[in-house]
């Protein structure tokens, strides 16, 4: 839809990715090297807006202004890793593109991955709510879903999706989609929203 232009296009990406509540306080342990609630979370949201608001080139824009912000509500002992269970992230980039992400580890009834893009002929929502199999039960009390669990529950098909395309560009079947280039920039930017976070928590 957005390769064939039917949304028009994109200058607007919502994307979250948020875990299910531990109580064991795993991710408080985790945050120690993990990079924090923004690296782990939204490393891959970052990917995906670069790529949404790509020209019709592939050419990703450059980010021009940072803002993040977050606390730690359930797990405040991860205020000793200036980290937190709770972020929400902005990115302004060149042409007036945005990006606003969202990261948990809070979520009660499972892991819930979600991304809106917004263009200017329509808009595409991916992943809306954290359905079982993709199954939303309607009857007389009301609709329900379950919940997926954990990230694995929730990407394993894409998992195997990703090994095989993997195998593919090793085995010159196709050439990779993604250079190293995107793969730093992601990281770059996840490292530059952490370190606004941490200066907007001291």
């Amino acid at each position: 839809a957005i390769v064939d232009g039917e949304i028009g296009t994109p200058f607007f990406v919502r994307s979250q990715t948020c875990d299910q509540y531990d109580p064991n306080g795993f991710f408080v342990k985790f945050s120690e090297s993990s990079g924090g609630l923004i690296m782990d979370c939204n490393v891959h949201d970052i990917d995906l807006v670069r790529w949404f608001l790509s020209d019709k080139d592939g050419k990703a824009p450059k980010p021009i202004r940072y803002h993040a912000t977050g606390s730690a509500n359930v797990h405040p002992d991860l205020a000793q890793f200036a980290d937190v269970d709770n972020a929400i992230a902005t990115i302004e980039f060149e042409g007036g593109k945005y990006a606003h992400l969202y990261a948990s580890r809070t979520f009660a009834h499972g892991h819930e991955t979600s991304t809106e893009i917004i263009a200017d002929k329509g808009k595409l929502l991916v992943g809306a709510g954290a359905h079982v199999n993709r199954v939303v039960k309607s009857d007389a009390n009301g609709v329900s879903h379950q919940a997926l669990p954990d990230f694995a529950a929730r990407f394993s098909e894409a998992f195997i999706h990703e090994l095989q395309a993997f195998a593919d560009a090793c085995n010159g079947k196709i050439s990779a989609p993604l250079s190293l280039n995107d793969a730093t920039e992601a990281t770059r930017i996840g490292v530059e929203l952490t370190k606004v976070l941490r200066e907007n928590l001291s």
